[in-house]
């Protein structure tokens, strides 16, 4: 190969690994409304996203008839001194619409760790936003998982809100940043 095929290839594959990573925009979806709290023997975190479905592309796509899916993170941070942090917990809960052209109705669904949990359908695209776009008293983690006195803990939040393609071919998703709270002891 000559040189400038070389020097094209390494363009490509840059470009390539460079629209493959997640865009956080500073007027893009954010987390919003994030906190937990202790309830019985659980942590107990509560978030929005602002930003997600106001989106042209997001309307669009849920409109014609695509499924649509918001992913809630949330996660317990272990802090270690003098070795990497450990995510000690983490739940996932995506929010599954679907439009029906036919009823003119949102079908809405609710994973908690890939099981069903919820399962409606929703007249407005108000009600439907309103439910798509908070989770509330998601249980984290149990209180007697965690060592307080082997390190600290934060307890971050973020959501996952569209993956496309650019080009047909390059990867290229919208996500919030991580929005986190150090874990104070009781």
């Amino acid at each position: 190969m000559t040189r400038t095929r070389h020097i094209t290839l390494a363009v490509i594959i840059i470009l390539v690994m460079a629209g493959s990573l997640p865009v956080f925009a500073k007027d893009g979806p954010e987390v919003s409304d994030f906190s937990f709290k202790f309830s019985g023997h659980f942590i107990v975190v509560s978030f929005s996203v602002s930003g997600a479905l106001d989106r042209k592309d997001m309307k669009e796509a849920i409109l014609s008839t695509r499924p649509v899916t918001l992913t809630f993170y949330a996660q317990m941070v272990k802090h270690r001194s003098l070795w990497k942090n450990k995510v000690v917990a983490e739940v996932i809960v995506k929010h599954l619409v679907r439009y029906d052209t036919l009823t003119k109705q949102f079908h809405v669904q609710t994973l908690l760790n890939d099981e069903l949990t919820d399962d409606r359908v929703l007249a407005t695209w108000e009600e439907m936003e309103r439910y798509m776009v908070s989770v509330s008293n998601l249980k984290l983690v149990s209180v007697a998982d965690l060592e307080p006195s082997e390190g600290s803990y934060t307890v971050r939040a973020k959501v996952h809100v569209l993956s496309n393609l650019v080009l047909w071919i390059v990867p290229w998703s919208v996500e919030t940043s991580w929005a986190e709270k150090k874990l104070v002891a009781p």
